[in-house]
């Protein structure tokens, strides 16, 4: 997209300035607290998108005339913060390309790619538990329960820290 469609985000504008074309209704209904969060996420787009050019900065991109949008290099979900540093531009077309596992991201001398986990079979793992469970009793003497929510928040905290590294790496 062309740069005038984001002119709003060329010079950073004062909290005032830049609630004052919102409806008046919508603001008085915005607690302080999400004011605030709103403005700080305009202005980090605001930095973001001014550092990149406003343009997509995957080298690999092919969709020149795509909207733009912010992405955060750490997922949120997994505790990536909003910051300039964990934040690029992409056009929509890489974004969601990307996200669906479609296509890779190259930027700043890297690449990266989404991974997708495998859904965990818990039916299989309750079984996997039960046989290790019976073994240790059997072999070392050793009785360990270990309930089926305890065991499924394991591996959920186990999937979480592998699915960190795989995007750290």
């Amino acid at each position: 997209m062309k740069n005038e469609n984001y002119e709003i985000y060329k010079t950073i504008k004062d909290v005032n300035t830049y609630f004052s074309t919102w409806d008046i209704e919508t603001i008085s209904q915005l607690t302080a607290e999400l004011k605030t969060r709103i403005y700080e996420k305009y202005v980090l787009k605001c930095l973001v998108l001014q550092r990149d050019g406003f343009k997509c900065i995957n080298q690999n991109c092919k969709h020149t005339g795509s909207p733009l949008t912010m992405h955060h290099i750490k997922f949120q979900k997994n505790n990536g913060k909003d910051s300039i540093k964990n934040c690029i531009t992409l056009c929509k077309s890489c974004h969601n390309g990307f996200h669906r596992g479609k296509c890779e991201l190259t930027f700043w001398g890297a690449t990266y790619k989404v991974h997708k986990m495998d859904e965990v079979n818990w039916k299989i793992i309750k079984k996997k538990n039960k046989i290790l469970r019976k073994k240790l009793i059997r072999e070392e003497g050793i009785n360990i329960y270990i309930s089926q929510e305890l065991l499924e928040q394991l591996i959920k905290f186990l999937m979480v820290n592998l699915e960190e590294e795989i995007d750290d790496d």
